[in-house]
């Protein structure tokens, strides 16, 4: 298993959905200086950033890749969005991809009605996000 910590970066924009994006890194510390940078330039751009976490990863996905400020050429924008249902913890992340929003909306909702005790201890927190990345590799052996 290949671990690293992972920032998540989960952020609303105008009335789209809920978006999120990943940025590996090799430390903490190095993670959340980075997120307190990110945090801060979303937020003077109008972006509510909902949550933004460094913790353990173990799956990889496609950079982020910026859009030019002007709008860009089409061959600089990522042409499908990917929806992920995510499982977050203070300590570790899960991104597990649906079909479309809407899958993982009934999805979300399931698992949060199947929560147990201990996980709602542990901080675990569900969300469905549309993210330009696209997981590359799940961790798996």
């Amino acid at each position: 298993m290949d671990a690293m910590i992972l920032l998540v970066l989960l952020t609303l924009k105008d009335s789209g959905p809920l978006g999120v994006n990943f940025v590996e890194f090799r430390d903490v510390s190095s993670c959340e200086a980075r997120a307190e940078q990110l945090t801060d330039v979303l937020v003077k751009a109008g972006i509510k950033v909902v949550e933004s976490s460094c913790v353990m990863g173990v799956q990889h996905f496609t950079p982020h890749r910026h859009r030019s400020r002007k709008g860009g050429a089409a061959k600089d924008r990522p042409e499908k969005k990917f929806a992920y249902l995510l499982a977050l913890d203070r300590q570790r992340v899960l991104a597990m991809p649906k079909h479309d929003m809407q899958v993982c909306e009934r999805e979300r909702r399931r698992l949060e009605a199947k929560v147990d005790e201990r996980a709602r201890k542990n901080g675990v927190r569900y969300y469905c996000a549309a993210s330009e990345q696209m997981l590359i590799d799940d961790g798996r052996p």
